[in-house]
């Protein structure tokens, strides 16, 4: 029978300590590389959309811009020849592009 205080029992004990401690650490470490992935991933994607939204924003904003200054057009033109506001312009090239 062998004492717990044996050189074997004691090494073998001094290995599993060490072997536990290096599993921790593998395991600490693949958990926090798979949670840096998982930010890297995730801060993509947000940027990505807040992209996507900056396009549709600017794209609304650009339509709204036209639409005010092709009606603008129209009214300076009517006005300015002194036709009624239902008469259509001389060109609907200028405003349907």
């Amino acid at each position: 029978m062998v004492s717990d205080s044996s050189p074997r029992t004691t090494m073998d004990a001094y290995r599993f300590n060490i072997r536990a401690a290096q599993q921790q650490q593998q395991f600490a470490h693949a958990r926090q590389e798979a949670q840096r992935r998982w930010v890297q991933r995730h801060e993509a994607h947000c940027h990505l959309l807040a992209r996507r939204m900056e396009f549709v924003r600017d794209s609304f904003r650009e339509q709204q811009m036209y639409a005010y200054q092709s009606t603008s057009l129209y009214d300076a033109r009517t006005s300015r020849t002194g036709a009624s506001s239902s008469s259509p312009p001389s060109s609907t090239k200028a405003i349907c592009v």
